[in-house]
């Protein structure tokens, strides 16, 4: 009898390999990163220097039988870096979990730490990461138990101490001098002037990474002009709820307040899942502004390894915004070419 339970046992086992294999794929020690599209041409430069986007990944953390695949992504992000890509920081557009619950992040931080001491990394808070249950009915998160950006080297300062949602870091990308602010979903009224009189300061390249800033049609949310948008910010500010409190700021409010007349010149976001938006608008410098939203959660393709890799050319003005998937090793034959400088 013992030894068919154990037979059993072994079928069972086996079984659940395969079906883990087949819903993961090779994992990172098989990985080989395949830098060709479907013409065989190169599709990155290993001259470029790039910065990894992360989709949300609620959809990851939220099933126990999926947050395998989340670690895996991670390390085969690391993997292209280790296979002479210079990867400068892997940046992920908010909702870490679906609601915002200790499980949740332990997965995300389990994938993530990958990149400790090799890649820094920052991840924005999106409206699943407030809130009990991530109900976003107030700004309670359990982010910062978690995650510690301070110990990025890339890191400078945060509007609240030990708290990271609302946090600046600074590095170079091909010589040029960039910024990165990383904004809480929503921002509150404070939030955007801290953040305003910082970016007023700067001289190098600004890069502002927000949870909700684009809809799924590539519009920014704009509450007054838009009614029909729906999952702005505006709507989750209710009478029973506290996200409200200190005021809230949609996509159209953070053009005007703070990206608008300044040299910020991407602003990268997730949260309605749209697939992959852009839209590019002129600043009040006649300067171009590439708004890039990049939220797949919504597809059965949301847990497909899909990541966008912006690829940052060696003439220190040109970006090119790739879409790739680790899982099939696929590019996407669409990609955004954008002059920055």
């Amino acid at each position: 009898m013992i030894r068919y339970v154990l037979a059993f046992v072994i079928i069972i086992f086996i079984v659940s390999c395969s079906w883990f294999e087949e819903l993961v794929g090779k994992n990172s020690d098989q990985f080989t990163f395949t830098n060709l599209n479907d013409s065989g041409e190169q599709v990155l430069s290993h001259s470029s220097q790039l910065v990894i986007l992360i989709p949300d990944i609620q959809e990851y953390t939220r099933y126990s039988s999926r947050r395998g695949k989340l670690t895996e992504l991670t390390k085969r992000v690391l993997h292209i870096s280790e296979s002479d890509f210079n990867i400068l920081l892997v940046l992920q557009v908010g909702d870490i979990t679906d609601g915002n619950e200790v499980s949740e992040y332990l997965a995300a931080k389990r994938s993530f730490s990958v990149f400790d001491g090799k890649i820094d990394y920052v991840l924005a808070v999106g409206n699943h990461d407030y809130g009990e249950g991530g109900n976003s009915k107030d700004r309670t998160t359990l982010y910062n138990d978690y995650f510690d950006e301070s110990k990025m080297k890339t890191y400078v300062t945060s509007y609240e101490d030990g708290a990271y949602e609302n946090s600046i870091y600074e590095f170079k990308i091909q010589g040029n001098e960039f910024y990165l602010v990383n904004l809480e979903f929503g921002p509150r009224d404070a939030v955007v002037e801290w953040a305003s009189k910082y970016v007023n300061e700067m001289h190098g390249t600004g890069i502002l990474l927000t949870h909700a800033f684009l809809d799924k049609n590539g519009e920014r949310y704009d509450h007054e002009k838009y009614s029909y948008q729906t999952l702005s910010p505006y709507t989750f500010v209710s009478k029973d709820g506290s996200l409200g409190d200190g005021g809230v700021n949609d996509g159209q409010d953070l053009w005007k307040k703070l990206v608008m007349n300044n040299n910020i010149r991407l602003v990268l976001c997730g949260h309605r899942g749209g697939g992959a938006k852009s839209l590019i608008s002129e600043n009040n410098q006649g300067l171009p502004v590439l708004q890039n939203m990049f939220a797949i959660h919504e597809y059965p393709e949301s847990i497909g390894g899909w990541i966008q890799i912006l690829e940052f050319l060696e003439d220190s003005k040109t970006l090119k915004v790739h879409t790739y998937s680790l899982f099939d090793n696929i590019w996407s034959p669409s990609y955004i070419e954008f002059i920055y400088k």
